[in-house]
């Protein structure tokens, strides 16, 4: 039994050799001058990225739902199972804002998002779930049909200035975010 255990761990030495991993202790593994403060930091780190706030909300902003997940992902697909449309944040409430939900529709803000009128590189899944949520909370974007025409722009426009937000007709970040909570 003894040769077996010796075996394993010559096993495990030449293992973590061949694959490169570093038995002596690297750079990236010196702590700072001050170890008083190390526990906080790590302990700050890992809840950044490791929770998400969560929200949301029915089509008419009426009833809201509020949670924490893990995961970015995990979070998108609450809000879907959950509600109509919602958002989720990095860390606690009030942080960065990664993406929204809107009528089932994923906007995820490290790609490309933003859409407006005459823009040929809208995403139609997008601009159909900006027209959804316009048509739920009472403004008149026209056919949810993925097309950011006329009517469309008008809604947007008219939505912003409600908000008090930038009137541009563009969709970014911020009317995203109004959009994923706004009630009718």
């Amino acid at each position: 039994m003894g040769k077996y255990i010796i075996r394993f761990i010559i096993f495990l030495l030449v293992l973590g050799y061949i694959t490169g991993q570093a038995a002596a202790e690297e750079n990236a593994d010196v702590p700072s001058q001050s170890y008083s403060d190390q526990g906080e930091v790590r302990m700050q780190a890992m809840r950044a990225a490791t929770n998400h706030y969560v929200r949301a909300f029915s089509c008419n902003g009426k009833s809201a739902w509020t949670s924490n997940m893990v995961s970015e992902t995990l979070g998108y697909n609450w809000i879907m199972n959950q509600g109509w449309k919602g958002y989720i944040q990095q860390g606690a409430s009030g942080g960065q804002t990664l993406g929204v939900v809107l009528n089932d529709t994923k906007i995820d803000f490290s790609f490309t998002y933003t859409v407006k009128k005459n823009n040929s590189a809208n995403n139609t899944s997008y601009v159909k779930g900006v027209q959804a949520v316009l048509s739920c909370l009472g403004y008149d974007p026209g056919p949810t049909d993925g097309i950011f025409g006329t009517k469309t722009d008008a809604a947007v426009r008219a939505f912003q200035r409600n908000k008090g937000l930038t009137v541009d007709g563009i969709v970014g970040q911020k009317t995203y975010h109004y959009l994923s909570f706004a009630s009718s």
